[in-house]
């Protein structure tokens, strides 16, 4: 897969959801031909506007991930490790890959995951 060099976005005022949205039309019909962004990722300083930039990405059928405010001050390699384990997979990709024994081949068995690893606050 093919990455292009990002193209970066600055907004005056974070709640202007019509600048937005007239810098993601700019950026899909510029060019030669319709591009369409295969992953956004915004950092946000107000938390309380997060609803309204995914409901945004949705209209627009765009992957995103939206970073806190909060996040973005305390990121540490945890906190990247996992915003990546999220972008990759919101792009389609695995997040994890096993290998089972040659015998498994032969037999009908379900395997089920289950996250039981939440941080509390």
């Amino acid at each position: 897969m093919r990455v292009e060099q990002p193209h970066w976005v600055e907004l005056q005022r974070e709640e202007n959801f019509e600048d937005l949205e007239y810098y993601l039309n700019q950026y899909m019909s510029g060019g030669k031909s319709f591009r369409h962004p295969q992953m956004i990722v915004v950092i946000l300083f107000r938390e309380n506007l997060y609803s309204q930039y995914k409901l945004m990405f949705d209209k627009f059928r765009m992957a995103s991930q939206v970073i806190t405010n909060r996040n973005a001050r305390s990121f540490n390699a945890s906190k990247a490790s996992n915003i990546l384990r999220q972008i990759n997979s919101k792009m389609r990709g695995d997040l994890f890959d096993m290998k089972f024994p040659a015998v498994m081949d032969q037999l009908n068995t379900m395997l089920i995951g289950i996250d039981v690893c939440h941080s509390g606050r």
